[in-house]
């Protein structure tokens, strides 16, 4: 755990070029969603890497992000026609 939490020093120190998805992130920051949600994904292992460190979970960037792209946008329940509702919402609208 130390050398995971030190290793963004080292890379400085010794001066070797880093890519923006290597950084360590405290992931319930990172990630707008609510904090037991983003808390149970670590604990299962869904983000890869995710260590518990302290009261934090850390993971790189590139492994919280990669798990976002993977949870994707999702279609909400509703009627089959989703311009139906979309059809209430501008008669509702135009109203007087």
């Amino acid at each position: 755990m130390l050398a995971i939490a030190l290793a963004p020093y080292l890379r400085d120190a010794l001066g070797l070029a880093t890519s923006p998805g290597d950084e360590l992130v405290d992931v319930v920051r990172f990630v707008p969603a609510p904090r037991r949600s983003v808390m149970r994904a670590c604990r299962a292992g869904r983000i890869a890497g995710a260590s518990l460190v302290g009261r934090r979970w850390l993971a790189r960037r590139g492994a919280v992000e990669a798990w976002l792209r993977e949870l994707g946008p999702r279609a909400v329940p509703g009627s089959d026609d989703p311009g139906d509702d979309l059809e209430d919402i501008r008669r509702w609208i135009a109203s007087p």
